[in-house]
């Protein structure tokens, strides 16, 4: 049919990269595109990738052909990728828990309550915001508590 398809290629080794997932998906039609996700905080990769590949029947092929093969010492998982359910937007606590109460680190030193029940106002109804406030000097601390109320 002519069109793109995108398979998830899992339990890769961490030294696998995109020219050799290229090279590799190759053999059997056009790879249009490479992605392998990195960890946000290690920025090592995570291990799994998707390869898309230009026409379905060169899909077809890369996943029996390479669905528990060998690639750089690793017995990798190749499938075709599903798309993930699209979310609903929903606001924050809509869980039917209590009240959620969120620390909210290194904040301005301007910041009041106000601005920060504007800020998470958002995401849902706020309940309750509190600057803690040093005892001494009686500046704000650089942090704060901001309580989300449950949806109902």
């Amino acid at each position: 049919t002519g069109e793109e398809v995108k398979l998830c290629v899992g339990n890769l080794d961490y030294a696998t990269d995109q020219e050799k997932l290229t090279a590799e998906f190759g053999n059997f039609g056009e790879v249009t595109e490479v992605y392998l996700p990195v960890d946000r905080n290690s920025n090592r990769p995570r291990g799994f990738g998707f390869v898309t590949l230009a026409t379905r029947a060169a899909a077809e092929r890369a996943i029996s052909e390479m669905d528990q093969a060998q690639l750089d010492g690793r017995t990798i998982r190749v499938s075709e990728s599903t798309p993930r359910e699209p979310r609903e937007e929903q606001p924050f606590n809509v869980s039917g828990l209590p009240d959620v109460k969120l620390y909210v680190g290194n904040i301005s030193f301007d910041a009041t309550e106000d601005s920060l029940r504007d800020v998470f106002s958002v995401y849902g109804a706020v309940s309750d915001c509190f600057i803690p406030m040093d005892r001494e000097s009686g500046k704000p601390r650089g942090f704060a508590f901001v309580t989300m109320a449950a949806a109902d």
